[in-house]
């Protein structure tokens, strides 16, 4: 008995302990302090390039005060913030009062008429709106934002969902302080993102603990309607059955205890 129960508390003992070590959840450790990539930076963020749907805020600005307000109705209110965050504060806002890539690939813009701008930069659509802009305007400035660039974080983080990014570019990282970090359970060196393509769905594979791997990856800076993908560790289940297993194991050491004791009687 004495052997059984030594066998009982050596098996419980590795079950127990068998938990994700606190190094498997520590990003990017590989680096040491003070470390540089001069030679070794994250690849340079690509120009998004428009496509069907998406949805663009464009701003003209200019010496026409009626052009201004047919272009920017947030500056007529009193308070130029508030009458913006009621155009734009909301995704329900957005989408009225954006301006959406037709099935030609064009935006219908109000006395500019029609401007193609598939498959090319945000900055060139700034550049075309101005061209047509100066038909009818002296100077104007143009401005051209992605209204709908929105990244879905899943899995082991702790507030998984959609995130829209306003800059001009948001890594890996910046998505996951997005979703409030990673949980426990998290295999952080196997993170999935599914890119969108013109040809398909691509796939990378991030490992979050090493520099190379992730600062060189393309998709390190995500591109919008990437996707996430946070996998759970295979110790998961076991660490979700251990208040269960710990009753278990209590209780049978218990009763071994016990008839260890009759037994010696």
């Amino acid at each position: 008995m004495t052997k059984l129960l030594k066998l009982i508390i050596l098996i419980g003992f590795v079950f127990l302990t068998s938990c994700k070590s606190y190094k498997d959840l520590v990003l990017l450790d590989d680096l040491k302090e003070e470390q540089s990539f001069l030679n070794d930076q994250p690849p340079y963020t690509p120009d998004y390039i428009v496509k069907k749907g998406d949805n663009l805020y464009v701003s003209i600005l200019s010496q026409n005060p009626e052009m201004n307000l047919l272009y920017n109705p947030a500056s007529q209110n009193n308070g130029g913030e508030t009458g913006t965050q009621q155009m734009y504060g909301s995704l329900a806002s957005q989408y009225i009062n954006g301006y959406l890539v037709d099935k030609g690939g064009n935006i219908s813009l109000p006395i500019l008429g029609k401007i193609h701008v598939e498959g090319v930069s945000i900055p060139i659509v700034e550049s075309q709106v101005k061209v047509k802009a100066l038909e009818y305007l002296k100077d104007p400035t143009v401005k051209v934002k992605l209204l709908n660039y929105k990244v879905t974080v899943l899995g082991e983080v702790n507030m998984p969902g959609t995130y829209y990014n306003y800059d001009k570019s948001i890594s890996v990282l910046d998505a996951l302080s997005m979703a409030k970090g990673i949980t426990d359970f998290a295999q952080t060196d196997k993170v999935l993102v599914l890119r969108h393509t013109d040809k398909g769905t691509k796939t990378y594979r991030l490992n979050l603990r090493s520099s190379s791997n992730l600062l060189n990856s393309e998709a390190y800076f995500l591109q919008p309607d990437d996707i996430i993908y946070v996998e759970p560790g295979k110790n998961k289940n076991a660490r979700l059955r251990s208040p269960s297993a710990v009753l278990i194991f209590s209780g049978i050491t218990t009763l071994a205890l016990v008839l260890s004791l009759f037994i010696r009687r």
